[in-house]
């Protein structure tokens, strides 16, 4: 028997794919510590999912204890930055509420409130996915 595994090809997505606008990149600090352990989606006006496992990283690294433990008084702030034209722009939006389900066996998808922090952010003309 053999052990032929199937690898994915992973390609190259550039700043000038239509997935780039939606995609998000989380970045958490606390105390100067800043963190970058996973990646999201923009679903919808202010709103994203990401991995419960990538918030949970967040919550480990900052409170030493997983999210759903936390409740609702986390003591890091987490950002989702957006890059827009090309990679010339990016909004930072303040992640304001993490929405998940209290038993982390149940899924491991959670959703972000943003937060617009900026009038830029208000401006901003949302796309759909």
């Amino acid at each position: 028997m053999s052990d032929h595994r199937n690898i994915p090809s992973f390609f190259q997505t550039g700043f000038d794919s239509p997935i780039t606008e939606v995609a998000i990149m989380l970045v958490s600090e606390k105390d100067g510590k800043y963190l970058c352990l996973g990646s999201g989606v923009i679903i919808g006006h202010f709103i994203a999912m990401t991995a419960r496992h990538v918030v949970d990283g967040f919550s480990q690294e900052h409170e030493g204890k997983a999210i759903e433990r936390l409740g609702g008084e986390g003591t890091f702030s987490l950002r989702a930055i957006q890059f827009l034209e090309n990679g010339s722009k990016a909004l930072a939006w303040d992640v304001r509420h993490i929405y998940l389900n209290n038993d982390a066996g149940f899924t491991d998808i959670v959703f972000l409130r943003l937060q617009p922090t900026h009038q830029v952010h208000l401006d901003y003309r949302w796309k759909k996915v």
